[in-house]
């Protein structure tokens, strides 16, 4: 059985985090824990490396002698490997000892062990010997009661992971959902603590610099340096270290991170300074200096709390590990897991880029309406609302397509729209309900000239953004560079199951082929639809690619114009990348007869209980009666490609807010 451990230890543990994370240490070191001992006076520890004539402040300096400062900005340091081996030694000394709490003198006697290193080095360049030490602290047993929980408000401000350092998370919760769960729980009690005056909170606070701007303005700064500047900056804070008359704070915005440095002597309020939480936005004034150990500062002289946080941003050890958890509270994943925020970023770039290369290209953007009277554009199951002052059932649109061919029929050559499009289907890594798709017309264009535009945009956002076209996807490599592969279809079910076959072949071969790979079919699809089943079921997802897929069956293509040489195909192509599609891509049908002809053929489907089928579009039809000219149309779904260019493996992790579950117990 573990330990619970003290109050008294958390504190050590969250002071030595704080300190590697300062100095900008990727890991909580054993010479970390001992300048945490030292920083967290009380217990029998403590007195016993005074009594030996360690100080906290020697302790550091040798630290920073031994491990330098790095100039990054750096979170939650994990406990490195030598760390959690003087817990663990401590947690033995414990069990030796017969305790039933580890307790800081365990912690110190964990350190002394010859395994863990690191803190014997800098108690001998103290001249403190680490068997006198240990000879010490036992013959100081028993060992004072280092008290039992924090108050709620310091449990809030020291939250450490206890169960992660000594024992197991219950099973399917990590301690990062815990410690959020707890507090949750406990939100409500600091609006009672006497701490907030919320009634001082300002309307505004007048900005003068970001942490980046900081960062960029003084890089040079020496060590030890005041710039003369004064900048006023605003943010969260993140990490706090107390140091007995000087607190630290990591003060983080949409920029970056900047450490704050907070002293009695120089800060107004700086005791409630102190005890603000972790997740507080505040906002500072003060000089822009550089402290000895090399950090770049902001030396707060004045602040005013902005917001109060009265819910932590999970474990600071692990962030929130519960994905889950991150996409229902997106607000709260974004501080907790960086990640998160440079996705959304990412995406938001890609949007811009996207509309900013197609305007340079001659093309316009619209807007076309959600509500649709009559479902069309795509195969898809729509969602149903209603209008109550018409008395008339609507549709949210499924694609944008037919409003953007009538823009195309009144004279708009270039159009395009980017806009959310939402589909009544299941979710999956690749599907959400709702999603961004951009839809793009171009007149006297044909699908080889949609080839063209999409791998030049593409390798354009892949340039811009990443810095070259050669990426890696999933742990594979994947070159985007212009002109892509052009294969069709048959071709490529050729290629990969040594099938040859087409939309020529008898159905009834097609059902058998089917059949002995698993496929499930319906008994109305014909040769077209089987050969799709077949393509996406044992194809599709092996096209590492890039490679654009053409000349689709007719059947399955209700709006794709004839192919000009392939009888029973259309002039289509999705393109596939990384094994999955991003687009789809007509040289658009332009006869309003055959248009017809195709709606009423989807109109049988729908009846025989194509629930995915189109109705018949009798405006659409009616604009096409004015002329359609030859026109090359594409569809791409922005989400898929965010995913490609960030690398994230889940559609959920690209968009803000997907659709979740309903969430049960939620008050």
């Amino acid at each position: 059985m573990h330990a619970r451990d003290t109050a008294a230890v958390r504190r050590v543990l969250g002071a030595a985090q704080t300190e590697a994370a300062v100095l900008g240490h990727n890991t909580v070191e054993p010479e970390h824990l001992l300048v945490g001992l030292l920083a967290s006076p009380g217990g029998a520890a403590a007195a016993v490396l005074a009594a030996a004539g360690a100080s906290e402040e020697a302790a550091r300096q040798l630290l920073v002698r031994r491990r330098p400062p790095v100039n990054r900005s750096v979170t939650s340091p994990p406990m490195s490997s030598r760390a959690k081996e003087a817990v663990q030694e401590a947690n033995r000394e414990r069990s030796r000892l017969g305790d039933a709490e580890l307790g800081t003198a365990h912690l110190l006697l964990g350190l002394l062990s010859p395994r863990t290193g690191g803190a014997l080095d800098v108690l001998a360049d103290m001249g403190i010997e680490p068997a006198a030490l240990r000879d010490d602290l036992l013959a100081r047993r028993p060992w004072p009661v280092e008290g039992g929980g924090p108050s709620q408000r310091t449990a809030l401000l020291n939250q450490q992971p206890s169960a992660g350092l000594h024992q197991q998370p219950s099973a399917g919760k990590s301690a990062a959902d815990a410690g959020l769960a707890a507090a949750a729980d406990a939100g409500g009690d600091r609006a009672t603590a006497g701490v907030i005056d919320r009634s001082q909170v300002p309307y505004r606070f007048e900005l003068s610099a970001t942490a980046a701007d900081v960062v960029a303005r003084h890089a040079d700064l020496g060590a030890g340096e005041h710039s003369g500047e004064i900048v006023s900056v605003a943010g969260r804070l993140m990490l706090r270290r107390e140091l007995g008359k000087v607190t630290f704070g990591a003060l983080r915005d949409s920029s970056g991170q900047i450490q704050l440095f907070a002293g009695a002597k120089w800060t107004a309020d700086f005791d409630d300074f102190s005890r603000l939480s972790l997740g507080d936005w505040i906002g500072a004034t003060g000089e822009v200096v550089r402290t000895r150990t090399g950090e770049l500062s902001v030396e707060v002289s004045s602040w005013v709390l902005l917001a109060e946080a009265r819910r932590s941003f999970g474990d600071k050890w692990r962030g929130i590990a519960d994905v889950d958890l991150r996409y229902r509270q997106r607000y709260a994943d974004l501080w907790a897991n960086e990640g998160s925020r440079e996705i959304l970023l990412l995406r938001s770039r890609v949007v811009s880029l996207t509309r900013r290369w197609l305007e340079d290209r001659g093309f316009v953007e619209v807007e076309t309406p959600i509500f649709h009277p009559v479902p069309g554009g795509a195969l898809a199951r729509p969602f149903v609302t209603h209008h109550n002052a018409l008395n008339l059932d609507l549709y949210l649109r499924i694609a944008p397509e037919l409003y953007l061919k009538r823009l195309v029929v009144g004279g708009f050559e270039k159009v395009f729209e980017i806009g959310r499009v939402f589909r009544n289907e299941g979710l999956s890594p690749r599907h959400n309900p709702e999603f961004t798709m951009l839809e793009l017309y171009q007149a006297y264009a044909d699908y080889g000239d949609m080839m063209v535009l999409v791998e030049g945009l593409v390798a354009h956002l892949a340039v811009t953004l990443l810095g070259t076209t050669s990426i890696v996807y999933g742990g594979r490599e994947l070159d985007l560079t212009p002109p892509w592969r052009r294969a069709t279809m048959s071709e490529l079910v050729a290629e990969h199951t040594g099938l040859d076959i087409s939309v020529a072949t008898a159905p009834d071969e097609l059902r058998a082929l089917c059949a002995a790979r698993g496929i499930h079919v319906e008994d109305a699809w014909g040769p077209g639809k089987l050969l799709l089943e077949v393509y996406e079921k044992t194809t599709e997802a092996y096209l590492w690619g890039p490679v654009f897929v053409m000349d689709y069956p007719k059947e399955v293509s209700p709006l794709a114009r004839d192919h000009r040489s392939a009888p029973g195909l259309v002039e289509r192509f999705e393109p596939v990348v990384a094994g999955r599609e991003l687009g789809n891509a007509f040289s658009e049908l332009v006869d309003p007869d055959e248009q017809r002809a195709r709606f009423q053929a989807q109109v049988r489907a729908r009846a025989a209980g194509d629930g995915e089928a189109m109705g018949v579009d009798e405006d659409y039809l009616r604009a096409m009666e004015y002329g359609l000219p030859p026109t090359g149309g594409l569809g791409i779904g922005m989400d898929r490609l965010v995913m490609l260019l960030s690398g994230a493996e889940a559609i959920r992790d690209v968009i803000a807010f997907p659709t979740m579950r309903p969430e049960t117990g939620l008050t």
